[in-house]
Order: structure tokens, then C-alpha cells, then sequence
């Protein structure tokens, strides 16, 4: 598993760290650390290659202090962050010049910092388009506009192709509440609904689509299949069935309490009843954390 986490310098990402730290000790991740220099204002000074030897950057201090805050959730003598894996390599400083630097990696599992200017979704973009992932994490301010991340990170949420995590400070969930398009919905969406009542000690209810109050048979069937899934990873699933029409407004009455995750993959049924502007209500109305499965 790979996971992105899009930081700032604002005081949310020390909760975001906390959070990946916690589910990638669940699951040995490869973790980066995306700090997002935002664009050039008057007041702000910009990121250069003087930078590089710098301590007082605010953007490096910040993503510094938010490796450390993740290193420190995880035992050193248990870490697979550990860094003892070192090996000599060339490192290019300009045209034609290249530096031969010791470079220390983790011991089997890679936590990397990295800094992108300008517009945050498109680096974020840019980010997986070059490194792909399988979660992206990023922090519900960022998701309503209320941090240096902006509404931009909206556009990640609609675009990606990936997994998307918006983690809310304000409320731990109780409950995962997942809504899912069962005759479509992935193996690897399955396993992180898995994984996310495994970080939070939640409860799990899944959610049914009916036009008449039912299932249809095939659609009954693969919810039996996922019922099974979970029964044999100790998880017992409550089921609830919603009709077509009230989906959106079940899913921002469940996001002010509960972790809601909507599966949206291109070939989700669910695109049909939560389009982008709906589900732009559900992030913005949610006190809790919401997961787009891919």
C-alpha cells in the first residue's frame, strides 16, 4: 500500500500525520509526505535552491517537524521507517555536476518528504500522475477552503482516480457508514473500508440501494458476498437499505456523525445520485471524516 498525504503549514497537519501514522503502522505503507507551497503572495517568501541547506523556510520546518511527528508514533525498534538501509548515490546540483551523497531509506518501508509549488491540486495531481498511490489523504479544512490547500483540493477529490481520505479533526467516527455499488465495487475499496474500521474501532453498516423497498437478486447476492468478506475478517456489517432518491440526503445526515464512505469509481452507480456539486455539500456539511473509494 502507498499513501500521499497533502500538507501545509497550518496546525491540521499535525492531526493528519497523527492518523496516517496510525493506519500505516496497521498496514506498512509507503508513505510521502507532500508539503504544497502555495502560490506566490506578497508576503510570502518563496522556496529557491538556497533552500536546500535552510532552516528557516516556514514549508521545511513544517514538513520536518510532521516526518518526526510520524516517526514518533511508531516504536524505532519495530519501525520499518527505520532508516539503516544507506547507500552512496549521485544526486544532481546543475548542469554537468553531480554530488555523491550518502542517502539513508527506510528498512522496509519508505517515508519520503517532497515539495511542490504552485497551484495545491495540481500538484497533488501532478504528484500521482509520477508516483502513484493508493490512498490520498488530505485534511477536511483543505476540503472547505479553510487552509493554505484551498478549495483546489476539491478538483483532486472529482479527478483522482485514487482513493481519496478527508480526515475531519472534529469528530472521531463511531460508525462507518459505507455506500457502496455492489455490483461494482473493488476488491481494494473492500479491504480499505477494512482498514479504516480497524484505525477508528468503528462499527460498520453498509448501505443497500432499492427502488421498491428490495434488492434485485444479483445485487443481493454480491451483498451477501461482501457480508461474508468482512464476517471472515472479524467485522460484523449491519445493513440498511436507502432508497435511490434519498442517497444524498442519508449521506450528509450520516456525515455529521459518521465516517461516510461513497464508492464513486467511473463505473459507480452512485455517480448517478451524488453528482460533484452534491458531493461537494456532503464534504463541506461532514463533522466527520469521508472516504471517495475508487
Amino acid at each position: 500500500m502507498k499513501i500521499l498525504v497533502a500538507l501545509d503549514t497550518t496546525s491540521q497537519g499535525d492531526f493528519l500525520v497523527q492518523e496516517v501514522a496510525r493506519l500505516a503502522g496497521n498496514t506498512w505503507a509507503d508513505v510521502t509526505l507532500l508539503g504544497i507551497e502555495p502560490e506566490e503572495t506578497q508576503n510570502e517568501r518563496r522556496l529557491n535552491a538556497t533552500d536546500r541547506i535552510a532552516e528557516d523556510h516556514p514549508l521545511v520546518q513544517a514538513l520536518r517537524k510532521h516526518r518526526d511527528c510520524f516517526l514518533v508514533h511508531l516504536p524505532e525498534e519495530a519501525s520499518p521507517y527505520a532508516q539503516t538501509n544507506c547507500s552512496f548515490e549521485l544526486v544532481g546540483e546543475g548542469k554537468g555536476l553531480w554530488e555523491d551523497l550518502k542517502v539513508c531509506r527506510g528498512r522496509h518501508k519508505q517515508l519520503l518528504t517532497r515539495i511542490r509549488p504552485g497551484n495545491p491540486a495540481k500538484a497533488v495531481l501532478a504528484e500521482v500522475r509520477q508516483d502513484p498511490c493508493d490512498l490520498i489523504v488530505i485534511g477536511s479544512d483543505a476540503a472547505a477552503a479553510g487552509s493554505e490547500i484551498g478549495r483546489p483540493a476539491r478538483k483532486v477529490i472529482r479527478e483522482a482516480d485514487t482513493t481519496v481520505l478527508v480526515v475531519a479533526e472534529a469528530k472521531q467516527p463511531r460508525r462507518i457508514v459505507a455506500c457502496l455499488d455492489h455490483d461494482q465495487v473493488s476488491q481494494p475499496s473492500l479491504e480499505m473500508i477494512n482498514q479504516m474500521v480497524t484505525l477508528y474501532q468503528a462499527d460498520l453498516e453498509i448501505v443497500g440501494l432499492t427502488t421498491s423497498g428490495g434488492l434485485p437478486d444479483e445485487v443481493d447476492s454480491k451483498m451477501g458476498q461482501i457480508l461474508k468478506y468482512y464476517a471472515a475478517n472479524g467485522i460484523k456489517a449491519l445493513v440498511r437499505l436507502v432508497s435511490e432518491t434519498s442517497l444524498q440526503a442519508f449521506a450528509e445526515e450520516r456525515a455529521r456523525e459518521n465516517l461516510v464512505a461513497l464508492w464513486m469509481g467511473r463505473q459507480s452507480l452512485l455517480r448517478r445520485f451524488i453528482p460533484p456539486r452534491s458531493l461537494d455539500r456532503i464534504l463541506t456539511s461532514a463533522d466527520s471524516s469521508v472516504l471517495i473509494l475508487r
